[in-house]
């Protein structure tokens, strides 16, 4: 016979398998056109290979472009290694970051700006933006001077 629900462990809807890990995120498919298999990822291997090629010729044409420009140009080496150190590179600025401090400076809740500014200053260390970077630290200074 069944235990009553009142008795039984109310808990147990919490518990997953017996070796108490969380069961893996289901696969979805492969984000290439047309492929049918099943990844963890956005690309299944065999696309995910196709995709790394086609960037790496992306990049290697934008190199090549960059460099045929400048010589008709006459563009100094600094000014074409400086454009070369950028191609690849994904501009990867937030804009939330930025308004959700300024909406929680403006509701004088300082601490949740500082949490938000820190949350952006970790963000943009990891992808190297240190441009970003150095504007959320002069953002969490003067936030802290206001607390």
């Amino acid at each position: 016979m069944k235990e009553p629900l009142r008795t039984q462990n109310p808990w147990r809807l919490f518990l997953w398998k017996e070796g108490g890990q969380m069961p893996s995120k289901p696969k979805k498919p492969c984000a290439y056109p047309g492929c049918p298999n099943l990844t963890d990822g956005r690309y299944c291997p065999e696309h995910q290979q196709k995709v790394n090629s086609n960037y790496e010729k992306y990049v290697a044409t934008e190199r090549a472009q960059i460099i045929e420009h400048a010589k008709w140009l006459g563009t100094s080496k600094t000014e074409v290694e400086g454009k070369l150190a950028k191609v690849g590179l994904f501009n990867c600025t937030i804009p939330a970051f930025k308004r959700l401090a300024i909406i929680y400076e403006k509701q004088k809740d300082y601490d949740k700006a500082i949490a938000v500014c820190d949350s952006a200053i970790r963000y943009y260390s990891l992808v190297k933006n240190h441009e970003g970077e150095e504007d959320f630290k002069s953002r969490k200074e003067k936030l802290q001077n206001k607390k």
